[in-house]
């Protein structure tokens, strides 16, 4: 199997979509990839997604927090019914496992089983019955389940990027979603 960089040099058309990799670390992905930014087309372009709505609820006690998260999932089945997918950022595996067993979502994070059953899981939640999904951050950035149209954070995120790129789970087919 050719590298990225082998397929680059026999004049193989590559696309990377990378939107929300930030200008300065552009350097150090070219470097990962083993590419020179000369071998490359760069288009920059916003990342604005005019189909998503965002929102902001500040709980500090436990319990509040798991009936409004009780209160926010039965919103969005009703919602966006049959085929609408809601992903939660549970933050640690403690946290997903438990909640996970309460309401008997799937669960998914790093260290959970093997490929095969990790492969298992995510077909579960994007194709077949599996609505809801709670998980760390774990789940890869290159997951696309056009379904995804509610994602939760039960707790902030690393960073700006790591948000943004959490979020832009959802909506990915242009239909509305919550975040």
């Amino acid at each position: 199997m050719l590298n990225l960089r082998e397929m680059v040099k026999r004049d193989v058309s590559v696309l990377f979509l990378i939107a929300t990799l930030l200008e300065k670390k552009v350097g150090r992905w070219l470097e990962i990839m083993d590419l020179r930014r000369n071998d490359l087309v760069m288009i920059r372009d916003g990342t604005v997604r005019r189909e998503l709505r965002y929102g902001v609820i500040e709980l500090e006690s436990v319990g509040k927090r798991v009936k409004k998260l009780e209160k926010l999932v039965q919103r969005g089945r009703e919602r966006f019914r049959k085929g609408g997918k809601i992903l939660i950022f549970g933050g640690s595996v403690k946290v997903c496992e438990s909640i996970g067993k309460k309401y008997g979502w799937l669960v998914y994070y790093a260290e959970v089983r093997s490929k095969l059953e990790k492969k298992g899981i995510l077909d579960k939640w994007m194709n077949s019955n599996g609505d809801v999904i709670v998980r760390t951050t774990a789940l890869s950035i290159g997951v696309n389940c056009l379904g995804c149209r509610m994602v939760i954070h039960l707790r902030m995120s690393w960073g700006f990027v790591k948000y943004a790129q959490e979020s832009g789970r959802c909506g990915r087919d242009g239909r509305m979603g919550e975040c």
